[in-house]
């Protein structure tokens, strides 16, 4: 069981307003319509834990949206798993359906995922069927970065299930994240 810290509600509460989408925030400034084109693809880092293994995750995503309005995103993901002695390495693609499109919101999907570790004593890589829901934004404050905070399940062939839950931080490879401009 993870050590309790007094910090961490705060954070995650702080975080999960600070992906909320500009337009559902009340205050603030109104979300402008979308511009026209493709969203752009974003790169990204996250960390987190693994649970119940309570390990720490260190890992990157790429989002590629599948369609001009950004309901549809591809995301690849890449994670490592730090263990008692043991480093379990994980990738894995995603089909997510985002709420808010290019303002983001809610998401939700399903996809695949490879994981690399000990199985009877040996290491291998499995694949293994996987359930994604998060809460992103494209831009933090104004800023070019986008958030996301974001809870894998990992239907793995043994008694633990892992749930990797991360936050993470991602960066628009042209214009102002979500919105294309």
């Amino acid at each position: 069981m993870m050590p309790r810290n007094p910090r961490v509600p705060f954070l995650v509460v702080a975080m999960a307003m600070a992906s909320l989408p500009q337009g559902l925030l009340g205050q603030g400034r109104r979300a402008s319509a979308p511009a026209d084109g493709w969203p752009p693809i974003e790169v990204g880092v996250h960390g987190g834990y693994e649970s119940p293994s309570t390990g720490s995750v260190l890992g990157a995503q790429v989002r590629i949206p599948l369609h001009p309005s950004g309901y549809v995103e591809l995301v690849s993901t890449g994670d490592v798993v730090f263990l008692p002695r043991l480093k379990e390495y994980l990738s894995g693609v995603n089909l997510v359906a985002v709420s808010g499109g290019r303002r983001g919101g809610i998401y939700v999907g399903g996809g695949v995922t490879w994981r690399n570790t000990l199985y009877d004593g040996a290491r291998a890589t499995r694949r293994f069927p996987t359930i994604v829901a998060g809460l992103r934004s494209p831009e933090l404050f104004g800023s070019r970065l986008g958030t996301q905070l974001e809870v894998r399940w990992i239907r793995v062939d043994t008694a633990a299930k892992p749930k990797v839950m991360t936050l993470g931080v991602n960066v628009p490879l042209w214009g102002r994240g979500g919105r294309g401009r």
